[in-house]
């Protein structure tokens, strides 16, 4: 049976059951009058208006800034409360998450890492330095280095907070400066752990920069390790929504800053990322950028970037802010799309209009229809694209463009290719392919929480890949490393494929790289056939900018859900809707021709008719619609036979 990526249940039950939340910031500085003591109805009783739209889930802030602690922490003195908790001695947060589950709601509390105006007095020496000297300011205030004690003060802060109740810890931002600290704390590590003292500049041609700049990705996901491992072990049940910021852009503007790796401590840490995320953090979207005129369309780019969010956690679905929001229409295909690939869709809400009806009705009547069906589900795995982040850094941070041209053009390309001959295509990572699934070792003996850990394969790489489904595999990248190549032979040993491509290639002609894609596509038929789910069209249009994604709980193996999207492009600019999609039809092959049970129309409660047509699979006319279309297909006993 085709499979789906290795699943631990070790994400609370309700984050698998809530697919989309809801998003506000409600700031103790905005809504709280310190002076009479009071805040603005608003900021009392969002659970009970959040309630109204049935709304299961949602996030709102514990710290916005570099504000005092909106309760009475250990963390601090008296002082290093908020003005507010000083004079009222209440518990914010204890407050929220008793309003929230009072009404059977699940809460996520925003509590932001970087800034601390307290601390940020009293232990200067704890302060992000540049490499003159000077104190990195930010909107929120001044930035408090991850190698200094402030780390112990903050994983305290959110360790009351779990004690305190909350379902989910939000950590928001990049913790450090992207371009390096060069405070004491990070001056005396860097020299213990490279041998070298801190770059005089900020060079991108000097290797010990770059020293600096992978220094500092790995301070980063130690940081990360450490806390959400401490939460966890506090609260098994607390799920960690950790900040990938620029992980899903494909360039990282020319940094390394952040590798997917943040993403691999504990199986229940998920990507926190944003809709638009893969599109603004790229730098070939400068207009200024040599390779501007070869940038892709915004679903290629989106799609990819989030695939990278979810698969880097093992198919755990990420958290993702759906922002800027204007009418209903863009809210619901917004999160719909979000939804389709796997992740949890996190719509902003607007605090002067709370509860906004009109807005968002749509949004969450179609949540409701969906989420029984999404509970527990993965993306269906035929194909897997390496996303070499390694190969990538060779040329970064000093060469972007030719980052693009000898790795990101093949890579992005082959995506656009398999996406667009509809393949199920998931995204694996340079340490995926190593076997490097963990930064635990899991020995039960040594941890009383190794449970909360990916847990130790038994099997290689190669093989894993295989059993989650992947039946051939593509790598646009030239060189590597030994573990890798032996990952790849397993998968072969195991029944897969794989396809190398020849970076040596002009992918910078446009014309070539449109045979190059069709090539991909070609060679991945010939040698496994077409994709298990696809959608094809009964009338000459463009189409290509529809996506069909099939998802599946291994614990129903007798029934899967495919989500159709219309072109998605405009939610991010909003421009006008794309036209109704008509008479198309679902293809699905590697069924059995009595297999199909019963098709429906999920949101409209509408039975479609599955017509049998020998090897060419199973079709299903789908009726026309304007945005969205959820189908479920049940089967008698298993759905896939082996490919």
């Amino acid at each position: 049976l085709i499979s789906l990526f290795p699943f631990t249940n070790s994400l609370p039950p309700w984050y698998e059951e809530v697919r989309c939340h809801a998003h506000t910031r409600l700031s103790i500085n905005e809504f709280c009058n310190v002076e009479n003591k009071t805040c603005q109805p608003v900021f009392e009783n969002v659970a009970d208006l959040f309630k109204k739209l049935h709304i299961e889930a949602f996030v709102r802030h514990t710290k916005t800034g570099d504000e005092g602690t909106w309760w009475p922490s250990l963390t601090g003195p008296n002082e290093s409360y908020h003005p507010f908790v000083q004079a009222t001695n209440r518990n914010l947060p204890e407050e929220f998450i008793a309003k929230a589950h009072a009404n059977q709601q699940k809460i996520i509390l925003y509590h932001y890492p970087k800034t601390s105006a307290y601390f940020a007095e009293h232990e200067p020496t704890w302060l992000n330095k540049n490499w003159k000297g000077e104190t990195y300011n930010y909107t929120r205030g001044q930035g408090l280095c991850v190698n200094s004690p402030w780390r112990a003060i903050y994983k305290q802060q959110l360790l009351e907070l779990v004690e305190f109740g909350a379902d989910a810890v939000y950590l928001d931002s990049y913790p450090q400066p992207y371009e390096g600290c060069w405070c004491d704390y990070c001056k005396e590590k860097f020299k213990k752990q490279t041998g070298h003292d801190l770059p005089q500049t900020m060079d991108n041609n000097d290797p010990v920069y770059k020293l600096l700049l992978e220094f500092t990705t790995d301070s980063v996901r130690e940081y990360y390790d450490e806390i959400t491992r401490a939460v966890n072990e506090r609260g098994s049940n607390v799920v960690n929504a950790v900040s990938i910021y620029r992980v899903p852009a494909a360039d990282d503007k020319g940094s390394i800053y952040e590798t997917t790796k943040i993403l691999n401590s504990t199986n229940s840490t998920v990507a926190k990322t944003e809709f638009e995320i893969p599109l603004i953090a790229d730098a070939i979207f400068e207009p200024d950028h040599p390779l501007y005129n070869h940038a892709f369309d915004f679903d290629v780019y989106l799609s990819l970037g989030w695939s990278i969010s979810r698969d880097a956690a093992a198919g755990r679905p990420s958290h993702t802010w759906l922002p800027y929001l204007k009418n209903s229409s863009q809210a619901a295909a917004g999160s719909f799309a979000l939804m389709a690939y796997g992740l949890v869709a996190n719509p902003d809400h607007n605090e002067s209009r709370i509860p906004d009806r009109e807005m968002f009705n749509l949004t969450y009547k179609n949540a409701r229809k969906l989420d029984r069906y999404l509970n527990n589900t993965r993306p269906l795995r035929w194909a897997g694209l390496l996303f070499s982040e390694m190969a990538r850094n060779e040329y970064l941070p000093q060469n972007d463009t030719a980052a693009w041209i000898n790795v990101l053009l093949p890579t992005v390309d082959s995506w656009e290719a398999m996406i667009r001959m509809g393949a199920q295509v998931g995204v694996i990572t340079d340490w995926q392919l190593s076997g490097d699934v963990s930064n635990t070792k899991c020995d039960r003996e040594k941890s009383d929480h190794a449970h909360l850990y990916h847990s130790c394969q038994a099997e290689s790489a190669g093989r894993a890949l295989f059993s989650q489904g992947y039946r051939v595999i593509v790598i646009p990248v030239d060189r590597l490393t030994a573990t890798q190549s032996e990952g790849l032979t397993d998968f072969v040993e195991a029944g897969g494929k794989v396809i190398y491509l020849d970076t040596k290639q002009n992918w910078l002609d446009v014309y070539k790289r449109s045979t190059l894609r069709t090539e991909l596509t070609n060679n991945i038929t010939a040698l496994v056939g077409q994709p298990p789910v696809r959608l094809v069209y009964d009338h000459f249009s463009d189409n290509r900018f529809l996506h069909a994604i099939p998802l599946q709980s291994p614990d129903k193996p007798n029934s899967f859900v495919t989500m159709v999207t219309n072109d998605y492009r405009w939610v991010f600019s909003p421009t006008g809707l794309p036209m109704p999609v008509k008479e198309t039809s679902l293809v699905l092959s590697h069924m059995r021709n009595d297999s199909i049970h019963s098709v429906t129309d999920i949101l409209n409660n509408v039975q479609l008719e599955p017509q049998y047509n020998g090897s060419n699979g199973w079709t299903i006319k789908l009726p026309t619609f304007e945005q969205y279309l959820a189908v479920e297909v049940r089967c008698k006993g298993s759905c896939w036979r082996e490919l």
